[in-house]
């Protein structure tokens, strides 16, 4: 389609010209209409009063209407009475209430009113009248309804108790267009949560909705009177003639208006009062007389006009004109009224707990949520599952890495291999890749030496830099001991001793294993060297993060299950050797003997799990790279010569040298403001295929645009970028079981009992043929039990204890690394290049303990009474069988959700959620506050269960881990305290700790504000002990949080004419609303577009859209002028046109 829009499309003219057209939604939507019904000057509405009315539909419902008729009484204009609520495409009325209950209602309580603390409610609303109204007024309407079309809608919602206190404004929205919809979102105390509810059963409300329409009208008629001595006109338009006697038509119209200026041109109303007439009008009424002093001839050269001037007049001669015109107008219409009117019973005969959500509080905690009484649950993307779906990429820090990597707390966390693998194989080799990548972009600087893995199954890989350098990923074999070795130093050895008895009066058992490992080139890899005689001139890979475990059968009497326990190892490496030792409590002393000194004691026999991983380039073709987070722009290229733009045929971009913007299916053709004042009266567009027009919007305070917004997209260098990476690095895990048997009839010397410090072999035994037990795993020391945390001893190994924290909350990064101290918060937009609606909002959040260091250190203490080498474990890093997520997920949110273990050396646990843009307003607010709260839930192989709380809430982020937000330096008796975080932090002591004491405090007392440091007289090894003082609750970017950014850019086309107006330039001044950005940028008759880059925060993009722009326009003869700030909603008109009306010229 070729659309032409002209600057005059853009203007109003008198009412004897023809009209600029304009485009209505009943033009493109109803048939049967005659085009040229909407070009007649006097569409608009008329300055009469609305008028009250009623339309009954083929149902029989009757809709109350307000109507005005147009000026020109050939189209009538339609307004409901009462603002309306917004019904979905499947008529689903758009309204959500959410109730936030003091706690969960008991099963013995009828009602939950009297619990609700406080609720959010949101809906959309708009002033558009159905299509069905106007279908029921087309026989008796006056000439063609239509809706009015809004230039902007102000919507207020309050609270109005009575007539003598003034309303309380709860919440405003803004809206345009003759639909004018917008969405409402207000949080609400307990009465007011009570009246909209009493408002959904049509009872009176206290809580009102008012709409303040601004609108255009057809405009006032006024008789202008023109006067002034034609001989003095004469002489001053004289001076001005060229060397040929002639006078330009631009410099004519110049002429008229600086007569009129210095008073030889007298312009009034009828009685006599002074009139400002824009200068087109005055023009246009001038030159209906100009004929007694000029004379209009063809420019023999152009084909413009110009004039010459007839003789000059006599003195007395004066010119006398008068002439109705009529000027365009602005009116407000106010609709009103309480909620009940928009609400009442629009939930009649629906599921009410689709609309209204309980979401309660729990018994130990003020700001935990629950949902009353449904719950979302998450998903796991479990790891070894991930062959299949796409990689989620991030551009950040200069670089492209898996999303998963980017939202590590820092490098100090390394991967686990082991972790959460309950049912290993037997005697196999598993290959497993992590969700690490970072690409290569190809500068040979940063490239290292490592193997570039292909096929994870291959004996051996090339190396990424030295063709000649092969890698192999050595396997192990267990170092069987020779039956005649000292026991002391032999590879294998088994001991325990008796230290007392249990509680059952069974003797108390502690043992240990010791048991050794070679790694070595696997068969198959030495096999394939030697096809290439390069067996020796291989290296194995460089591996890290050992992990070993020893994995001991027995039969759960619970059950009678065969179940496996893990033994975790102490490794101590030697060379290409590995000495690991296991140690073990009581009944596990026997089981273990059982399943490694007797064949076929259990159904399988003990085994060994080794894993380790190991850096690699991976080539990425073939992988389904998905560029997540960065990297996104909403971007209209400007061309400005023919090989620019021939680059970019097929994708839209704006044509600088031709003021066209090129689209797939249309192009759209800005022309400019012809010289002189007369507009040209032909088509002002052209339509060269039958497709549909695009959609024509008008700003507040300006004409009518085009809509040509772009949409999100991923960046085209960013894009390019990806498809020329050829290599990734990341992390190789491989695990490797095999069965562990030292049988005791030949190898008995291996077995010992330590008796009076003195060891002696014990051989077979049958007292330790013990192969059933009632399996758990864990006691609680409710002695150390904390509102953090609970504590719980192994019931198999000595010195491991497992803390269960009371609650995760959203973690922050670790302090020595990029963006240190920044939440763990990520939020970026996922685009679907196809279908640009179903594009999502993802949120991923990393979460940790919320457990002090101070409080970790004195628990630390406490536990030596038990052990003195005390290892903690978490839940996260020990083995289970399942593990659950679940959300109290605001149903009005529809959003997909998963979450997981990272699989690092640390207690985190990541949170991803995925929804559509209308949804993220509201998810938004619930971060704010009260915050989103959930549980995970860790089954244990015995059957017990360990629960923790999950929190998302923008004042409830804890961390770093291992260090907490102050940063802590010692020197010279001296400790400085320094806050690097974003809020205040209380800071009461530093203390250190000694068994379940304080063994030194020195008082601190000192309230730090980001930023700030403090120095106290103290030694080293100190800690600080430290709050959060409560605060207001706050936004997403309040925290620093790692919020994506967009790329876009600002566009003005200049469509007036310097010369009709003795313009030198013009100087444009942008801001977007709630950003700090000042942009500048000039337009001149040579160069009349700007192209003005810009980067928007996604929360920016996603919910503002608005920029304020001024223009101040210089000119060649006379001071500046400088229009007002002019509101843009970029989210329905980009570029933006600068036109004679918005310039005030």
């Amino acid at each position: 389609m070729l659309l032409r829009i002209t600057d005059s499309d853009l203007t109003g003219f008198y009412s004897s010209s023809l009209s600029s057209f304009y485009l209505t939604e009943s033009l493109l939507s109803r048939q049967g209409r005659n085009l040229m019904s909407d070009m007649i000057a006097n569409d608009q509405p008329g300055e009469e009063d609305w008028i009250p009315g009623s339309v009954t539909l083929g149902n029989g419902k009757v809709i109350s209407i307000l109507t005005i008729p147009a000026a020109s009484g050939y189209v009538t204009y339609v307004l409901p009475q009462i603002p309306s609520l917004v019904n979905s495409t499947s008529g689903e009325p758009m309204l959500s209430l959410s109730l936030i209950l003091s706690r969960q209602p008991g099963p013995e309580e009828d009602s939950v009113y009297p619990l609700i603390e406080s609720a959010l409610l949101t809906m959309d609303v708009r002033i558009g009248i159905e299509a069905s109204v106007l279908d029921a007024m087309f026989a008796s309407c006056q000439g063609e309804c239509r809706r009015l079309f809004a230039r902007s809608i102000d919507y207020q919602f309050f609270l109005s108790e009575d007539d003598q206190k003034p309303p309380v404004i709860l919440t405003q929205a803004k809206a345009s267009g003759s639909e004018g919809r917008t969405g409402i979102s207000v949080h609400l105390d307990h009465m007011q949560a009570l009246d909209v509810l009493a408002a959904l059963d049509s009872t009176p409300s206290r809580l009102h909705l008012s709409a303040t329409i601004h609108y255009q009208t057809a405009g006032i008629s006024h008789s202008v009177h023109l006067s002034g001595s034609w001989a003095a006109m004469h002489d001053f338009i004289s001076g001005y003639q060229d060397d040929s006697g002639y006078i330009s038509e631009t410099q004519l119209y110049q002429l008229i208006s600086d007569m009129a200026e210095k008073g030889l041109l007298m312009v009034t109303e009828e009685n006599g009062s002074p009139i400002h007439l824009p200068s087109e009008d005055l023009v246009h009424l001038f030159m209906r007389q100009a004929m007694v002093i000029l004379r209009r001839e063809p420019d023999p050269e152009n084909d413009k006009v110009r004039y010459a001037l007839r003789p000059r007049p006599y003195e007395g001669f004066g010119l006398s004109y008068t002439e109705s015109i009529v000027t365009a107008g602005m009116k407000t219409c106010e609709l009103c009224t309480s909620l009940d009117q928009i609400i009442g019973g629009i939930l009649k005969g629906r599921n009410w707990t689709e609309y209204v959500h309980l979401v309660a509080k729990e018994s130990n905690s003020s700001e935990i949520l629950s949902p009353v009484p449904k719950k979302v649950h998450a998903t796991r993307s479990r790891r070894g599952e991930r062959s299949g779906s796409s990689i989620k990429m991030a551009a950040i820090d200069n670089s492209l890495v898996s999303l998963s990597l980017a939202a590590l707390p820092g490098t100090f966390f390394t991967p686990l291999p082991n972790q959460g693998m309950l049912h290993p194989s037997k005697e196999a080799i598993h290959h497993i890749e992590l969700d690490d990548f970072r690409l290569d972009l190809g500068k040979p600087i940063n490239r290292r030496s490592l193997p570039v893995v292909g096929n994870r199954n291959a004996p051996y890989w090339s190396d990424r830099i030295d063709a000649n350098k092969l890698w192999y990923a050595p396997v192990y074999e267990i170092i069987e001991p020779e039956p005649n070795a000292d026991p002391g130093s032999s590879p294998f050895l088994f001991s325990f001793e008796r230290f007392g008895a249990t509680g059952t009066g069974e003797p108390a058992l502690r043992g240990s294993v010791r048991f050794t490992l070679r790694f070595r080139m696997s068969e198959e890899t030495e096999s394939a060297l030697s096809q290439i005689n390069l067996v020796n001139k291989a290296q194995p890979v460089n591996f890290e993060n050992l992990s070993v475990s020893l994995l001991v059968p027995f039969v759960d009497e619970t059950d009678g299950r065969v179940k496996q326990h893990f033994f975790e190892a102490a490794v101590q490496k030697q060379g290409d050797t590995v000495i690991a030792t296991v140690s073990m409590l009581n009944e596990w002393v026997r089981l273990t003997y059982g399943a490694l000194a007797i064949e076929d004691f259990q159904e399988s026999s003990a085994q060994v799990q080794v894993a380790y991983t190991f850096k690699s380039y991976v080539p990425v073709e073939g992988k389904n790279l998905e560029l997540a987070f960065g990297g996104k722009a909403i971007y209209t290229p400007v061309t400005y010569s023919s090989a620019e733009a021939s680059a970019l045929k097929g994708t839209p971009y704006l044509d600088a040298t031709t003021l066209t913007h090129f689209r797939p299916v249309e192009e759209v053709h800005y022309i400019r403001e012809a010289s002189g004042l007369f507009p040209r009266l032909d088509s002002r567009f052209e339509v060269s295929t039958p497709v549909k027009f695009p959609v024509l919007s008008s700003q507040p305070v300006t004409s009518t645009a085009v809509r040509v917004r772009p949409q999100l997209t991923v960046a085209t260098s960013v894009a390019s970028l990806i498809k020329k990476v050829k290599y990734a690095i990341h992390t190789e895990v491989q695990q490797q079981i095999k069965a562990l048997l030292v049988p005791c009839n030949l190898f008995g010397n291996f077995y010992q009992e330590i008796r009076n410090e003195a060891p002696a072999s014990i051989g077979c035994q049958d007292a330790f043929k013990l192969g059933r037990i009632s399996y758990n795993q864990y006691e609680e020391i409710s002695a150390l039990r904390d509102p953090a945390y609970l504590v719980y001893r192994s019931l198999q190994q000595p010195g491991h204890f497992l803390v269960v924290p009371a609650s995760f909350c959203i973690s922050r990064r670790t302090a020595g690394e990029t963006d240190a101290y920044r939440p763990l918060i990520f939020l970026n937009a996922l685009i679907d290049s196809a279908v640009a609606s179903n594009n999502r909002v993802e949120l991923r959040a990393t979460l940790e303990p919320d457990l002090p260091l101070f409080k970790l250190s004195a628990l630390l203490e406490q536990l030596k009474a038990y052990d003195q080498n005390p290892k903690i474990h978490y839940p996260t890093d020990i083995p289970y069988e399942k593990v659950d997520f679940n959300w109290a997920m605001h149903t009005s949110i529809t959003a997909s959700s998963e979450a997981d273990l990272l699989e690092v050396n640390g207690p985190f646990i990541s949170a991803y959620f995925s929804m559509g843009l209308p949804d993220w307003q509201l998810m938004r607010s619930v971060l704010s506050s009260p915050g989103l709260g959930g549980s995970v839930s860790f089954t244990l192989a015995d059957g017990s269960k360990l629960v923790s709380n999950l929190l998302l809430k923008l004042d409830r982020i804890r961390g770093p881990w291992h260090g907490g937000p102050l940063e802590v330096a010692s020197q010279d008796g001296k400790v400085k305290l320094s806050n690097r975080i974003e809020r205040a932090i209380d800071v009461s002591d530093l203390v250190r700790y000694a068994g379940n004491s304080v063994a030194e405090r020195v008082p601190v007392g000192v309230s730090l504000v980001p930023d700030q440091t403090f120095t106290v007289s103290a030694g080293s090894g100190l800690q600080p002990v430290y709050s959060y003082p409560p605060g207001d609750p706050v936004a997403i970017e309040e925290v620093r949080s790692f919020v994506e950014d967009i790329y876009s850019n600002l566009i003005f086309i200049n469509l007036t004419n310097f010369g009709n107006h003795n313009l030198l330039r013009l100087d444009v001044e942008a801001r977007l609303q709630g950003l700090n950005s000042l942009y500048t940028a000039q337009l001149t008759e040579e160069l009349p577009v700007a192209d003005i880059p810009i980067v928007l925060p996604l929360t920016t993009y996603l919910e503002k859209h608005i920029l304020d722009f001024r223009v101040i326009k210089i000119f060649n003869n006379r001071s500046a002028e400088t229009t007002e700030w002019i509101h843009w909603d970029l989210g329905t008109a980009v570029p933006i046109s600068l036109t004679r009306e918005l310039l005030g010229l």
